[in-house]
């Protein structure tokens, strides 16, 4: 289950903000889950075992 998918003009850092002062999350109120589609531009190793990914939104193509 997620909260469902954000729109390119809600990914901002102004909302990552407000999400992250939202917490504290836990048992009864998870953190919330958002889903869309993006293009992986750059990732790494941090540490040992740590990912590190810079993504952009994936643009979609529709054809009728």
């Amino acid at each position: 289950m997620t909260d469902g998918e954000l729109e390119a003009s809600e990914i901002t850092l102004k909302n990552a903000e407000l999400l992250r002062s939202a917490s504290p999350w836990g048992q009864g109120f998870e953190e919330p889950i958002f889903y869309g589609d993006f293009e992986l531009v750059e990732q790494r190793i941090v540490g040992e075992k740590h990912l590190k990914c810079n993504l952009k939104v994936a643009w979609r193509k529709f054809s009728f």
